[in-house]
């Protein structure tokens, strides 16, 4: 939460003493995410690279610019508008790469032809965003180097397929070389994706989902203040042994820190907030951390525990919103982005090979029983978020109906 431009929680805030709470800090114009929170504090924007792309960024558009407040009223704009502008550039593109291979062979272009090519690309395009969900509105959370990675293999596979196209039909016009095509489309899809909608994304980053360990006053104000934000929303929260319980969460109330462990295993959590008192709750706290970092969950701990006179924090963006956050695996962004990399090319080209096998089994299932062919279910995957599992179906149709029935029967 030390992104967000607001100051958040101060000590005052907290369970000990108050203290004065960071001022608010404005941020330019985004191009790149900021880095992972290291346990020491935020990354500098000026390290790296980007360091350097941010610093002439700020000087070509000043820090005038402030980033507004996220709305969810506007939440899937920058997606939605991503996807129709590259299929708006995926057209100009063929268009522009067939003049240029025309220019090179003079051939009369047959529009028939043309259509289907284009109609053939823009789907391909589409099946494959749609599987790799290249336009749902959490691939904006990805980093800059993984996105553009996943740009360029959809865009070099649109290009294997035209090339493929151009041998089946080599004497046709309307079909552009693979290498015009990419010399074509690949600048101008990767820079809008990068240096356009990834800046408006920025205020529709899906909500992260918090859970709140703590109904203290300062686990009530950490669940207020996340939400004003709009960057979070808090699932629950988990009370501490010794708190008293209120009212005034209701079904929000999911449990005692001792169920930190079996919650993180049914719900989808993005970060655990233990809002909790040094001096009375430091052994529950304790418990709590062991859990995150058992199941690799971020987690965030309050800055301010102590009463300030004079002293200031150093690094004032690390803490924000008044927590320090830490994360239990140090993130490598390159080495992410190659293991994604590595991960589409293999599972595609094992798919590509597969796929005869595929057809057969699916017309075997087809033929020896009734029912779908794929069985379709909700697993819990990384952070406890559920996702859609598909198989070739094993079982009958209503197997799912019939577990409770057949249980009964069993002799264990």
């Amino acid at each position: 939460m030390s992104d967000n431009s607001s100051g958040g929680l101060g000590a005052g805030e907290s369970a000990v003493g108050p203290s004065q709470p960071p001022p608010p800090r404005s941020d330019g114009l985004r191009i790149w995410p900021r880095r992972a929170r290291a346990p020491s504090g935020e990354v500098p924007e000026a390290a790296g690279l980007w360091g350097v792309g941010r610093r002439f960024r700020n000087r070509l558009v000043g820090d005038t610019l402030q980033r507004p407040e996220p709305t969810s009223g506007s939440a899937g704009f920058a997606t939605t508008l991503n996807s129709v502008v590259d299929l708006c550039v995926l057209l100009i593109s063929i268009s522009i790469a067939t003049m240029l291979s025309v220019s090179e062979r003079p051939v009369e272009i047959s529009f028939p032809e043309f259509v289907f090519t284009t109609f053939a690309a823009g789907l391909v395009w589409v099946i494959a965003c749609a599987v790799l969900r290249h336009y749902d509105l959490r691939a904006f959370e990805r980093d800059a180097v993984e996105d553009a990675c996943l740009v360029s293999v959809m865009v070099i596979g649109l290009a294997i397929f035209i090339g493929l196209l151009h041998l089946v039909l080599p004497d046709s016009a309307a079909i552009p070389k693979a290498s015009h095509f990419l010399l074509v489309f690949w600048p101008g899809v990767l820079a809008l994706r990068l240096f356009v909608f990834r800046v408006l994304s920025e205020n529709q980053i899906a909500k992260q989902e918090a859970l709140i360990v703590g109904i203290g006053s300062l686990g009530r104000l950490t669940g207020e203040d996340l939400e004003k934000r709009g960057r979070h929303r808090v699932v629950g929260y988990l009370e501490f042994p010794d708190e008293t319980r209120s009212g005034l969460l209701g079904s929000r109330l999911l449990g005692t820190s001792s169920n930190l462990e079996a919650v993180l295993q049914t719900t989808p959590v993005s970060e655990v907030f233990i809002a909790g008192d040094l001096l009375k709750q430091a052994e529950a706290m304790q418990a709590a951390i062991r859990v995150c970092e058992t199941f690799g969950i971020p987690f965030a701990l309050p800055a301010y525990v102590f009463r300030f006179e004079r002293a200031t924090p150093v690094a004032r963006a690390a803490i924000a919103d008044g927590y320090l956050h830490y994360h239990s695996v140090r993130i490598k962004r390159y080495e992410l982005a190659v293991k994604r990399l590595f991960d589409i090319l293999c599972s595609a080209a094992a798919l590509t090979l597969l796929l005869p096998l595929f057809v057969v089994l699916a017309i075997l299932i087809k033929l020896t029983s009734s029912g779908a062919v794929f069985f379709r279910q909700v697993r819990v995957g990384l952070h406890g978020r559920p996702f859609q599992m598909f198989k070739f179906r094993s079982m009958i149709s209503n197997a799912e109906e019939l577990k409770e029935l057949l249980a009964k029967h069993n002799e264990r």
